[in-house]
């Protein structure tokens, strides 16, 4: 749900994401927004089609949105794991990272 007035952090996901580097942020992050909504936060995960995706040790995690409806970011963190060789290779994937470059203030990886 976009939510007006709040600053919006994303954690992307992907096919064999690495569970540590996606969920154990959203484990800390969360935590934070829930416990402190007065600093105007809220974290949310984010795939390409906003579907389903396969974790690179079998977790199948749900994404609350899609490239096309994500609400604009102030952060965006990047997981790590094999998952991220063949993004290398999708042009469609490398292009929307770099405009998310052009328009999110803090970009992070793992």
């Amino acid at each position: 749900m976009i939510l007006p007035g709040v600053k919006h952090i994303g954690i992307l996901l992907f096919n064999d994401v690495e569970e540590l580097d996606a969920i154990g942020p959203w484990e800390v992050l969360s935590y934070w927004t829930r416990n402190h909504p007065e600093d105007g936060f809220a974290v949310s995960c984010l795939s390409k089609s906003g579907s389903l995706v396969q974790c690179s040790k079998g977790l199948a995690v749900q994404a609350h949105y899609s490239y096309a409806d994500v609400p604009p970011l102030e952060v965006l963190v990047y997981p790590g794991g094999k998952g991220t060789r063949p993004q290398l290779e999708d042009a469609s994937q490398l292009n929307w990272v770099r405009q998310q470059r052009l328009e999110v203030p803090l970009m992070t990886s793992l």
